[in-house]
């Protein structure tokens, strides 16, 4: 509708026929009640531009081929939109690429969900007072870094919990399966979740040398918990 066209039931069966007659019912009385908050309102047109526009992704698109004569796969990565009432395919930055097979050996997978509390220090002693805990960014070739995680998340142990992490550098591997220090603290058992790493040559890669942290948490009879930090650092 913020196109020009008309949300009715054989309008959204076109543009998708796998949803049922109850999905577009609700679609419908849904989208109804969004467009109402905004209809005859100032803000009508602004939510007509954000609606209507070619970069509003609504749907991921993947063709993937495969091409036997180098094989590999070819992989296109499209998004599908509304415009002016049509449905259109635009591609992403990622656009066609080819995928091939993998002979590096294991590599890192997970998104990184916090680059704020893994940090990089000179100093192997755990922060006295982790709140205020600083990254430093830079270091010297052939100097020890030690880094640490901060996070409030993971500081104090449960009791009949286990904890295990992984640590990847620039993708790959850098140590798998340890466990963090249990120490007593303040609020009881406390995690000192660290390791050390020292660089023989200077950072070449202008995004410098990236470190994940991957720790898990398990309990007895719940789901495993899992958390992903990141960090960078460059090394001159």
């Amino acid at each position: 509708m913020s196109g020009g066209g008309e949300c009715t039931p054989e309008a959204v069966k076109g543009f998708d026929p796998t949803v049922t007659d109850e999905q577009v019912k609700e679609g419908i009385l849904q989208a109804e009640q969004v467009m109402g908050r905004y209809r005859n309102t100032p803000d009508w047109e602004k939510f007509k531009f954000q609606n209507n526009n070619r970069g509003n992704k609504l749907q991921g698109i993947l063709y993937v081929k495969v091409d036997e004569p180098n094989c590999r796969l070819q992989v296109t990565d499209h998004y599908s939109s509304l415009y002016n009432g049509e449905r259109i395919e635009e591609p992403n930055p990622a656009g066609t690429s080819a995928f091939v097979k993998n002979e590096q050996g294991a590599l890192l997978w997970e998104r990184c969900e916090n680059a704020q509390d893994l940090i990089a220090s000179a100093s192997a002693t755990f922060p006295s007072r982790p709140e205020e805990g600083m990254h430093l960014a830079r270091h010297e070739v052939g100097k020890d870094i030690h880094f640490w995680y901060l996070g409030e998340d993971g500081r104090v142990a449960t009791e009949g919990c286990t904890y295990r992490y992984d640590l990847w550098l620039n993708g790959k591997p850098l140590g798998q399966g340890l466990s963090p220090e249990v120490v007593d603290g303040e609020k009881g058992k406390e995690l000192r979740w660290g390791f050390g790493h020292r660089f023989d040559a200077p950072t070449s890669s202008a995004s410098g040398e990236v470190f994940h942290m991957v720790w898990r948490k398990r309990c007895a009879g719940k789901e495993t918990e899992r958390k992903v930090a990141c960090t960078a650092v460059l090394v001159r």
